[in-house]
């Protein structure tokens, strides 16, 4: 059984309640994800993968920034994907309009190839959410 003060309210209502992951004292399923493919001006994936190292670091104490993950594509060596999770769009925006992101885009926009496509999307279910 879940104590009382653990579970969802009128103040604070779950975005989806889902009965397992109640019993382990989680409430709400992370409410957004962006899925963003960052492709890199030709042999510059390396400095961008590095730029995006340092950038999970300040990440890392983001109030809502449950997941931030750097991928680097198999197939094109210019690409990289990042996987990111968030608790609620509010959680995102605050990600966005941070100084360290803005740095960060400030210091890498010459890498990239084009603009980022980002896919913002809704989780359903999955390990780990």
């Amino acid at each position: 059984m879940v104590p009382r003060s653990r579970r969802p309210s009128a103040a604070h209502p779950p975005r989806r309640y889902c009965p397992v992951l109640a019993d382990r004292g989680v409430h709400d399923v992370a409410d957004i994800s962006v899925i963003a493919k960052l492709t890199a001006q030709p042999g510059k994936r390396d400095e961008l993968a590095a730029a995006l190292k340092e950038l999970v670091g300040a990440v890392a104490d983001e109030k809502g920034t449950l997941q931030y993950i750097v991928n680097t594509d198999n197939k094109n060596e210019d690409v990289i994907w990042m996987w990111e999770l968030y608790e609620d769009a509010a959680s995102l925006e605050h990600h966005s309009g941070t100084d360290s992101f803005k740095a960060f885009g400030a210091k890498v926009c010459h890498l990239f190839a084009g603009r980022p496509e980002l896919y913002r999307c809704t989780p359903l279910a999955g390990k780990g959410l």
